[in-house]
C-alpha cells in the first residue's frame, strides 16, 4: 500500500512540474554534494615559453670590445663570459637585446651568456663565440725600390714585408704575400714621375700605407 501511494506521489510531482525540471534539479543537488568532481583547471594560458637567441658577431676586430645582439623573452638576466670569467650581467634585458662586451685581450677570446630567470630557476646557455682581437700598428715594409728612385727600365721589381695575415694592394690591385709575409710585384712605369699607393690590411681591419714615387727616363 505505502509503494502504491509512493508511486502516485512521484507521478504527482512529475505532472507537476516537469520531468525536465525535474531532471535538472537532480542534477543541480549532485553538483553541491560533489563541488569538486571533474573540475579540471585550464593552466595552458600560464605557461611561459623561453626563449635566448644570440646572434654570431664578427670573428675578429681591432677594438678591445665587441657589440653582440640577440632575443630574449621570459628570462631577467643575462651573465657576460668572457675567457670563462663571468665579467658582467643585464638585468631585465629588453626583448632585443644589445650588449657590449669590453677586455678582450690580445689573440682569440671565448665569449658567451646565460640567461636566466631568477623566479623559476630556469636558466639557458649561449654557444660559445671565438673572437679574435689584434691591437697595434700593421707592419708594411718596402725593400726596393727606394722612394724617389730613377731608372731607365720601364718595368721594376718591388719587395717588401707585412703581417703574415695580412693581404697587400698597390693601387687597390692585390698582389701575392707568402706564408712568412713577403710580397713581391713588378711595376710598368711610363715617362716620367710614377705614383703608387702600396696598401696592407690584416683580417681584423688594420690599415698602414705608402706612397711609392718611382720616375722613368728611357735611354735616348
Amino acid at each position: 500500500m505505502l509503494m502504491i501511494l509512493f508511486g502516485l506521489i512521484v507521478i504527482g510531482v512529475i505532472a507537476f512540474i516537469g520531468l525536465p525540471a525535474l531532471i535538472q534539479s537532480a542534477l543541480f543537488v549532485k553538483e553541491i554534494q560533489n563541488p569538486n568532481k571533474n573540475v579540471q583547471t585550464d593552466t595552458s594560458q600560464n605557461t611561459l615559453i623561453e626563449r635566448f637567441d644570440v646572434d654570431p658577431p664578427e670573428t675578429a676586430t681591432n677594438e678591445a670590445r665587441i657589440i653582440v645582439t640577440g632575443i630574449v623573452e621570459n628570462y631577467n638576466k643575462i651573465d657576460i663570459y668572457l675567457n670563462d670569467d663571468r665579467i658582467d650581467y643585464v638585468s631585465n634585458p629588453s626583448k632585443q637585446f644589445e650588449i657590449e662586451v669590453e677586455g678582450l685581450k690580445n689573440g682569440e677570446n671565448d665569449i658567451y651568456f646565460v640567461a636566466k630567470n631568477t623566479k623559476t630557476n630556469q636558466s639557458s646557455e649561449s654557444e660559445h663565440f671565438t673572437i679574435r682581437y689584434k691591437s697595434g700598428e700593421l707592419e708594411l715594409t718596402i725593400d726596393s725600390p727606394s722612394d724617389g728612385t730613377k731608372t731607365s727600365k720601364q718595368d721594376i721589381d718591388l719587395s717588401g714585408s707585412t703581417d703574415t695575415d695580412a693581404s697587400v694592394f698597390v693601387n687597390n690591385t692585390p698582389i701575392v704575400v707568402d706564408f712568412s709575409g713577403r710580397f713581391r710585384s713588378s711595376l710598368h712605369l711610363k715617362n716620367g714621375e710614377n705614383s703608387f699607393e702600396v696598401k696592407a690590411r690584416d683580417t681584423v681591419g688594420n690599415e698602414t700605407s705608402q706612397i711609392l714615387k718611382v720616375v722613368y727616363e728611357p735611354d735616348n
